[in-house]
Formats: structure tokens, sequence, C-alpha cells
């Protein structure tokens, strides 16, 4: 009995069976979801401290305060680019400042410049309001997280010792 061989002829005993049916895919369902949501709200907090961890290294914010830093934190947007991926291109608009995570970057001018984790760039043309001064590649595969200018414009207008900073990391990259 099951599997098929006895079937509801009224419409009483379809109702009930379909209700039975629904109920057994449900007990299966819902511990699948309830895991994939506690699963997926610890792999976000996971991530959030990862970035915390990587503002915090950076010499640029590091005088900043803490709610500063988490402000900036739900700011960044998250890339992983593979390698030989260009970042952007010299003479295109300055949008965005970039914090690298992990990986390795190439920033191609005169002199190649390779930069690492905890290092950032795109603020030169940010804060001179400039194209872009140089084509910036991937090296490796490489996790970016990207500052938009909009939201820079936010945080330093909250924060303006960090325009200060801004302004002084560009002038020493530049000359």
């Amino acid at each position: 009995v099951g599997y098929g061989d006895v079937t509801p002829v009224s419409d009483l005993g379809k109702l009930i069976s379909s209700f039975a049916m629904f109920l057994g895919i449900a007990m299966f369902a819902l511990p699948a979801a309830i895991l994939a949501s506690a699963y997926y709200e610890d792999i976000q907090k996971r991530n959030f401290l990862v970035s915390l961890e990587a503002i915090t290294e950076i010499n640029l914010f590091s005088k900043l305060p803490i709610g500063a830093i988490t402000k900036i934190n739900s700011k960044l947007e998250p890339l992983v680019l593979p390698a030989k991926h260009i970042v952007f291109r010299k003479g295109d608009d300055a949008d965005a400042l970039y914090i690298i995570e992990f990986g390795s970057i190439q920033v191609e001018i005169e002199n190649p410049v390779v930069l690492g984790s905890g290092d950032y760039f795109g603020e030169s043309g940010l804060i001179s309001n400039d194209k872009r001064n140089a084509t910036i590649s991937v090296l490796e595969e490489s996790k970016l997280l990207k500052l938009s200018k909009e939201s820079l414009d936010e945080l330093v207008e909250e924060y303006p010792g960090l325009f200060e900073d801004l302004k002084e990391s560009a002038l020493n990259r530049t000359g």
C-alpha cells in the first residue's frame, strides 16, 4: 500500500492527500531552509569581519574612529577579479577608490609598481577630479573593495581629516 497503488476517489480524500503531500515536502524543505539561512548569515559575518580587518590595517583609515570604519565597511562593494583583468585604463573617469584585500595589482606607469594586500589605489583622480592617470591590471586573482566617489564624498563630509590624508597620499604618489 502506498506508492500510487491506492488513490483517493472522493474530493475530501483528494484534499487530505494533497495536504499530506505538501506537509511532507515542507518537513524536508523547512530544515534545509533554516540551515541555509544560518550558513548565509555566518558567511556574511565572516566577510564583514575580514573587510573590517582589512580596512583597519590601512594607514589612510587608521586614525578614524570605529564608527567611521564600520560606515566605510558598509559602503564597500567587494569585487573578485581574475588575473589579467583591467580594473580601469588611463584616461577613464575616476569613479571609485579601491582597497586590495588580497592578491596583487600592477600600476602601469613609466616604472610599473606592484601593489598588494592592504594597499589602495584610485584616490588621485577622486581628489583632483581628473581622469585616471594610469592603467591598473590584476596580476593574480584579487579581491578588491570598491568605495564609490559618492560614498567617499559622504565620508569626507563627515570626517574632514580623511580628505586631508587622501590629499597627502595622492600628492606623495604622484610626486
